[in-house]
């Protein structure tokens, strides 16, 4: 068996990586180096919706300050006791945290 990494195709690899965004962002609250490469993100304007919220995703980058986004990242995703977006699906499928919902691998 070969250890090698799939060859990934464009559409996969960018996939990839706009989930590792999201996975980042509810991690933690971005950094002033992330917000700046969100700002300048050169979007091709096709008229889709994706195009549309990708242009608002930078325009806010460029209108954030870290600080802010530090606090509302705790607010909303960590909380006090538990933030109001909670990150695991178990929550959404079954009503309750860290349920033993089990999959077939």
């Amino acid at each position: 068996m070969s250890d090698a990494m799939p060859t990934l195709s464009e559409t996969d690899a960018l996939r990839m990586d706009i989930y590792q965004l999201f996975a980042s962002l509810l991690r933690q609250a971005p950094d002033s180096e992330l917000l700046a490469w969100l700002e300048s993100l050169d979007i091709e304007q096709d008229g889709s919706r994706i195009a549309e919220c990708w242009a608002a995703l930078s325009e806010a980058a460029g209108q954030s300050d870290v600080d802010s986004l530090k606090r509302a990242h705790f607010r909303h995703l960590v909380g006090v006791i538990q933030g109001d977006v909670v990150p695991y699906a178990s929550w959404y499928r079954n009503g309750e945290l860290m349920e033993a919902a089990l999959v077939a691998l």
